[in-house]
C-alpha cells in the first residue's frame, strides 16, 4: 500500500508543478481577499478579527481546493485507479496531496496578512504548528466531503452544503486555539484544544477509511 500512496501522490504532485493552476488559483484568491480586507479595515483590525478572517479565508480556500479532489479528473482515470490502487491508497495519496497543498497556502496567507495587515501573533512556532494541524484537519475532513460530493452530479454545490456543518466544531476549536498564540486567550485550555483539533482530524480520516471504500465501488 506504502508504494501506491508513493506513485499516486507522486503523480499528483508532478501535475501540480507542470500545471500549478490549483496552488496559483489559490494564493491569487488569498492575496484578493486580503487585499480587499486592507482597503476595507484602515488603519489595522484588532487581534480577534484578524485572527477569525484570517481562519475563514483558509476554510473557502480549502473548500476551494479539496473540491477538485475527484472530480477534476476523467472518470476513465477512476476505472483505471480502480484496477491499480486499492480505495484507502487512492484516499490517502489524495488526502496528503491536499495536506501539501493546504500547508502552503497556509503559509503563504500568513506570509500576506503579515505584509498587507500586519501580525498581531505573540507566539510564531505555535502558530505555524496550528496552521500544519489546521492543514490536516482540513484535508481529512474535506477529502471524506469530497468523496462524498463526487457521486453527485452537482458535487461543488453538495461540497458547500456539506462541508461547512461538519467543519464547524473543527474551526471553533481552531480559532480558539490561535487565539492563545496571539495573546487573548488562556494558556491553560491549550492542551486540550490541541488535542481535540488532532482527534478530529484522525477520526474524520479514520471514517474516511471505512466508508470510501464502498463510495469507490460504486
Amino acid at each position: 500500500m506504502v508504494s501506491e500512496v508513493w506513485y499516486l501522490l507522486r503523480k499528483d504532485l508532478l501535475l501540480e508543478l507542470r500545471r500549478m493552476h490549483h496552488l496559483n488559483g489559490m494564493l491569487l484568491f488569498v492575496l484578493g481577499t486580503v487585499f480587499m480586507c486592507f482597503l476595507s479595515f484602515q488603519p489595522g483590525l484588532e487581534p480577534e478579527k484578524w485572527n477569525a478572517l484570517f481562519w475563514i479565508i483558509q476554510l473557502f480556500a480549502a473548500v476551494h481546493a479539496t473540491g477538485h479532489s475527484f472530480s477534476g479528473e476523467h472518470p476513465n482515470r477512476h476505472i483505471y485507479y480502480y484496477s491499480i490502487a486499492s480505495p484507502g491508497a487512492i484516499l490517502l495519496s489524495k488526502t496528503i496531496y491536499n495536506f501539501i497543498l493546504l500547508f502552503i497556502t497556509g503559509m503563504g496567507s500568513y506570509g500576506v496578512f503579515w505584509l498587507l495587515l500586519g501580525s498581531p501573533v505573540s507566539n510564531v512556532p505555535g502558530f505555524i504548528v496550528t496552521i500544519v494541524i489546521a492543514a490536516l484537519g482540513f484535508s481529512s475532513i474535506l477529502t471524506l466531503v469530497a468523496a462524498i460530493a463526487w457521486r453527485s452530479e452537482h458535487h461543488f454545490s453538495l461540497m458547500a452544503i456539506l462541508s461547512f456543518p461538519v467543519m464547524y466544531p473543527f474551526m471553533i476549536a481552531l480559532i480558539k486555539t490561535s487565539l492563545i498564540w496571539v495573546g487573548n486567550g488562556g494558556a491553560q485550555s491549550l492542551p486540550g484544544l490541541m488535542l481535540l483539533l488532532i482527534l478530529i482530524s484522525f477520526l474524520a480520516l479514520a471514517l474516511a477509511f471505512i466508508l470510501f471504500p464502498y463510495l469507490w465501488k460504486e
